[in-house]
């Protein structure tokens, strides 16, 4: 019985201070409704749908005495205060005609930023603060440099709290301050680095290629070839590991024709370390036989072959190489390299590059019947090849036009009969070339 007696005490007062708490709830939750309503709960509640519907139709002039009631009675109740409000406060602004007027607004459209951080979240606290620099460039250019400063504080402390229109504005303000020579062009680069290295590491769409693009329009009166190789040379000891910030060093320094970069040069050489592609390899070729190191620029090439297995890669290095024997007169070389390339991949540049490299050789094969002349049958067979796959039709006429050339140096038809060859007949080249060609004579 005393046990019994003990647990109905227990039911008991356990059931009491679960009515207790329910009510501490409803009471708090009463509370806290009230604090955040305000003194008067439903004027405010009223106020925020007045607001919200008068926005909606875009009818602000209206909208406004409840805006400015729920500020000053209910700041916590909605957000939509501080976003409905900077609407009202912008649209006000807009037909301002008197400047304390535009004035007194533009504080108000800044505080109210403040404001919204205070009674929402201090975690926004940047964002808002881009925001304010926003309105101030827009509304009193007077303070550029206090706006550009806003910006560059929160894109130093967070980047990815400023919109893609933010940055834009922030490196147009840098362009601003640079034409009146209240920043420096080595200032208005490093924050153009920055910039760039962040939106690197977004996902590419075409939003962010556009920002690109006006960015690099904001930059550019800053990026001379002088300027980027100086801060690049100076950055490079400590950025050379930065694969993403070498490959933004050389597409900047390519995009503004600094070919006779040396930083180029090195920041490439120090990129094919990691990346042996075939972009990278042609970079390289093509500085160095531009300098006619060619054997340098070979080995880059060789390099390339070794690590890109693909078809197409495969054929434009060798074509490159075909490119390189041209240029030191090795004309067989080159006609075995180009070859090489279109058994990849063909291409009429291949062909084109092989049928220049044996018109270039004839007399290497000064010994054959005709005296080397059986070549330029050859030399046409690669044209014909290069224009039955040409994709322009300025190529095909080019094209066309060294046939022309060339099929004048055919024998003669009493050449032919001399030596009882006929036209039309399956014809060997021995010499280097080992190929088979037809005959043919020179129209007269």
């Amino acid at each position: 019985m005393i046990n019994g007696s003990s647990n109905e005490n227990l039911i008991s007062k356990m059931r009491l201070s679960l009515v207790l708490l329910s009510i501490l709830t409803l009471f708090s939750s009463a509370l806290y409704s009230q604090n955040l309503y305000g003194e008067n709960p439903d004027e405010c509640k009223q106020r925020l749908t007045i607001m919200t519907t008068y926005y909606k139709q875009k009818a602000y002039k209206d909208a406004k005495p409840s805006f400015q009631y729920l500020l000053s009675s209910c700041p916590q109740a909605s957000k939509n205060i501080y976003i409905i409000g900077s609407v009202i406060l912008e649209e006000e602004l807009e037909q301002a005609t008197d400047e304390n007027q535009k004035n007194r607004l533009v504080d108000s459209l800044l505080l109210l930023q403040d404001l919204r951080v205070k009674y929402f979240s201090t975690e926004e606290a940047n964002a808002y603060r881009a925001k304010k620099a926003i309105y101030l460039i827009k509304h009193r250019s007077s303070e550029a440099e206090l706006a550009f400063k806003m910006l560059d504080s929160c894109f130093s402390t967070q980047p990815s709290d400023l919109s893609l229109y933010e940055l834009q504005i922030f490196m147009k303000i840098n362009n601003y301050l640079v034409r009146a020579k209240r920043r420096s062009c080595e200032e208005l680069t490093a924050d153009y680095f920055a910039v760039m290295s962040y939106l690197n590491g977004e996902q590419e769409d075409i939003s962010i290629e556009k920002l690109k693009g006006q960015i690099n329009d904001y930059a550019d009166p800053c990026l001379n070839c002088e300027t980027l190789d100086s801060i690049a040379k100076a950055a490079f000891a400590t950025n050379s590991d930065d694969t993403l910030w070498l490959d933004q060093q050389i597409e900047l320094l390519k995009a503004k024709s600094c070919k006779n970069s040396k930083t180029l040069l090195l920041l490439i050489e120090k990129r094919f370390e990691t990346k042996a592609d075939l972009k990278n390899a042609q970079l390289l070729s093509a500085i160095y036989s531009s300098n006619k190191e060619y054997v340098k620029a070979q080995q880059y090439l060789d390099q390339a072959l070794q690590t890109n297995s693909q078809p197409a890669a495969q054929a434009s290095l060798l074509l490159e190489k075909a490119k390189i024997y041209q240029y030191q007169g090795n004309f067989i070389a080159a006609y075995q390299a180009a070859n090489k390339s279109n058994t990849q991949q063909p291409s009429s540049k291949a062909y084109l590059l092989a049928g220049d490299a044996i018109i270039s050789a004839t007399s290497s094969c000064s010994s054959l019947t005709f005296g080397g002349k059986e070549l330029f049958w050859l030399a046409c067979d690669y044209y014909n090849q290069a224009r039955s796959i040409a994709e322009t039709s300025d190529e095909k006429e080019e094209i066309s036009a060294k046939i022309n050339r060339y099929s004048q140096y055919f024998p003669e038809q009493s050449e032919l009969f001399l030596k009882s060859i006929s036209e039309g007949s399956s014809y060997k080249i021995s010499c280097v070339f080992n190929a088979d060609t037809k005959v043919r004579a020179k129209k007269q």
